[in-house]
């Protein structure tokens, strides 16, 4: 895929000088694993694997809830969110299952009320009990198996092992499981924060839409011109204002690239996006998308077009610089007839309109997986002694930060001062707060000298 998020150049000159691009090393220190218990009351009819599902779902609910409050989230909390959550999605298959029971049970007592004998009658209603008791099993199973799985929450635990599984002395169907895991604390903290946002509250400002052309053998009046521009901007805003309402303030196309590359460009001093707007406020975002337009083959005698269409696009939090999503907009090879050049025009829009659609269909998970409180920091470390150190900083502070989800990168090196872009969802208090933690650590050998009233800046002592 070509690269086409030119907007990039922007960030790459954050604090000024050269850019060094580096690949860093995970922090040293693993996740560890933690100890769970689940408990199960099964019925007769229940399978081993099916036991052996329920014990373990059970048994990453109590190391879910054990991390999240060693993560200061509210376990409790979490839990009320991810069970109700879990009740209104299953409402529509819960009721859809009692319409059918009360079927079924409405035709059984039509036949017993026909029958001849009282002995007819009894077989009837036995034959009754034992098909809803049947239906009844299977909506347990079903409601069961699906809010272990709800919000795929399985994949936050990254492996486990099985330390001890048993059964009640007194009671053989209550089942219990003793489990070890490991935690996938970032998305943890994604789902957590997910699932807290209140329903209905739009947690974005504006998502700004905007869309350039490259055109090969075709000029841009044969394409429909600015035309063809407005009308591929109206519909995707239209679709997007439908799609995403919920998450977005609204979705606008009226703002022009160089406005929007204004509000994106990030500041070039240590500390400067520590103001109060930062820290406030629903973030804008713009999303960006490129299309390349080709004309391949033209016949005169047939008066047809061949021509490709592809196109890649990119979602930008406009406050941080941060990319929350890029993908391709899918290639579409196809004739078209020249006849009459405002066909040309609307068959070739409505292609490459339905191709970014469906591309964009992506979109909304990255506004629901993304904090929209995400802030960035450009941090100074002034005496790093070595590229190392100023990584092991970024990395203590990714490994430590994680209910934060801080994220990052060396932006800048050299021997007397390295620059660390850091972006989290910390309030600034926070974020002194973490920063003041680093600087009881011991980074490459040396202590770490830290002021809360210059909190943008630390330094690494004894390696000068």
């Amino acid at each position: 895929m070509k690269t086409f998020l030119a907007v990039m150049g922007v960030f790459l000159a954050l604090i000024g000088g050269t850019v060094v691009n580096v690949a860093w090393p995970a922090a040293s220190k693993g996740a560890e694993a933690v100890l769970g218990h689940g408990r199960f009351q099964s019925a007769p009819d229940d399978t081993l694997e099916f036991i052996k599902e329920q014990l373990l779902a059970n048994a990453f609910r109590d190391v879910l809830g054990k991390e999240l409050t060693a993560m200061d989230f509210s376990a409790t909390d979490f839990w009320q969110k991810y069970d109700a959550a879990f009740a209104d999605s299953f409402r529509g298959t819960e009721e859809k299952f009692k319409e059918r029971l009360a079927t079924q049970s409405k035709a059984w007592d039509e036949r017993i009320a026909k029958a001849e004998d009282s002995t007819q009658k009894s077989k009837l209603r036995t034959r009754k009990n034992e098909v809803i008791s049947e239906l009844e099993k299977a909506l347990r199973l079903k409601k069961l198996k699906a809010h272990s799985e709800f919000e795929n929450i399985g994949r936050a635990i990254k492996s486990f092992s099985i330390v001890k599984m048993s059964r009640a002395t007194n009671d053989p169907q209550q089942r219990s499981i003793t489990v070890q895991a490991k935690v996938d604390r970032p998305y943890l903290a994604q789902l957590y924060n997910r699932l807290m946002r209140e329903q209905g509250q739009t947690v974005w400002g504006t998502l700004y839409l905007t869309t350039s052309f490259n055109l090969e053998n075709i000029s841009w009046a044969e394409i429909g011109g600015e035309q063809l521009e407005t009308a591929l901007l109206t519909t995707w805003a239209n679709w997007g204002q439908e799609q995403w309402g919920d998450l977005v303030q609204q979705v606008s196309n009226s703002a022009s690239v160089s406005s929007l590359e204004q509000k994106a460009a990030l500041p070039d001093k240590i500390g400067e996006l520590q103001g109060s707007s930062l820290w406030s406020g629903k973030p804008d975002l713009w999303l960006q998308i490129k299309l390349n337009v080709q004309q391949v083959t033209e016949d005169e005698f047939s008066k047809l077009k061949r021509v490709v269409t592809q196109g890649e696009f990119a979602l930008l939090a406009l406050k941080t610089g941060k990319i929350l999503l890029s993908g391709v907009i899918g290639e579409a090879n196809k004739n078209y007839s020249v006849q009459e050049i405002h066909d040309f025009a609307s068959a070739l829009a409505t292609t490459i309109s339905s191709s970014a659609l469906e591309a964009l269909k992506k979109v909304r998970t990255a506004l629901e997986n993304t904090s929209s409180q995400i802030h960035t920091v450009a941090l100074e470390v002034k005496n790093p002694g070595s590229m190392a150190n100023a990584l092991e900083i970024l990395n203590w502070l990714k490994s430590n930060g994680i209910r934060f989800q801080v994220g990052g990168a060396l932006q800048k090196y050299g021997a007397g001062q390295a620059v660390l872009v850091i972006s989290s969802t910390a309030e600034e208090k926070d974020f002194i707060n973490l920063m003041s933690l680093l600087a009881k650590q011991v980074i490459g050998g040396h202590r770490v000298k830290y002021d809360p009233e210059n909190p943008y800046t630390c330094e690494i002592l004894g390696t000068r």
